[in-house]
């Protein structure tokens, strides 16, 4: 087993083979446990914390929740985007270039380009007094960071969704030096290993089964649950969608685009 089962007994407990050996996917079913409950009994304060921040934000009129990343980070902008049980009033921030779908290698390329964030910020509309999660895995490249920099230059809030672990372990290729949980107002930790991968196999020379988007996705949905729990508290019905294969689901999203799609720029 991994580090991270070492130090947290799983909520699930899973079975060996007769050997007594687990098979590699019950060992990163384990490794998925493990982290689901480190977040659980580490990042609670912190995520409740970026639950009020985006309450706050959202009581305004016509706010707006900005999603960011890149690489497979873009991922986490996706989940919180035009979903189903999701918020209508998030915009993910979804540079092609920094995907993967146009180059991998040129997204890792381009990761790693001074001044390229403030561009994309200028093609999405923010306002001062809104939140942008910006989410990296490693949080020492230079668009990432140049982005929860530029934010809150522009007088928004900024929540990192990073490994710290990971971040703290290397240098970064910021030209200010900074990392994304030195710039930005709130660190969720994903709590994952360096190198994100967390079950090794005899014969492969480095681990496989990454972990961040899932711990990455846990986090925003736990968040997003509470941000609605806090707004119907205070008596506001935030914008939600409902599955687009269930009865009212078209009538709903057609709604909300409506709604939205002037400041929403993938609407």
């Amino acid at each position: 087993m991994g580090s991270i089962v070492d130090q947290q007994k799983g909520i699930w407990q899973f079975s060996a083979n007769g050997d007594g050996k687990s098979p590699a996917y019950i060992d990163y079913f384990e490794q998925v446990a493990a982290i689901f409950n480190l977040i659980h009994k580490t990042q609670r304060e912190a995520i409740e914390q970026a639950a009020n921040m985006i309450t706050t934000a959202m009581t305004n009129e016509n706010s707006i929740l900005h999603i960011f990343g890149t690489g497979h980070s873009h991922m986490l902008a996706e989940e919180l985007f035009y979903r189903a049980g999701g918020f209508a009033n998030v915009n993910a921030m979804l540079e092609t270039g920094l995907m993967l779908h146009e180059g991998a290698a040129k997204s890792t390329a381009l990761e790693r380009l001074h001044g390229y964030a403030p561009k994309i910020l200028d093609r999405y509309g923010v306002r001062s007094g809104e939140v942008l999660i910006i989410a990296s895995n490693s949080g020492i490249n230079p668009v990432p960071v140049e982005m929860a920099r530029t934010a809150h230059e522009r007088g928004l809030s900024t929540i990192a969704i990073t490994s710290l672990k990971h971040s703290r372990s290397m240098e970064s290729r910021d030209h200010m030096g900074q990392k994304l949980f030195d710039v930005a107002d709130l660190t969720i930790d994903n709590c994952c290993e360096f190198g994100d991968a967390s079950v090794s196999i005899d014969g492969l020379p480095y681990p496989i089964g990454p972990l961040s988007s899932l711990a990455g996705i846990l986090i925003l949905n736990g968040t997003m649950c509470q941000v609605a729990e806090n707004l119907i508290a205070q008596g506001v019905i935030p914008p939600t969608y409902v599955s687009s294969n269930i009865g009212v689901g078209d009538e709903v999203a057609s709604k909300w685009v409506e709604v939205f799609r002037g400041r929403i720029k993938h609407l």
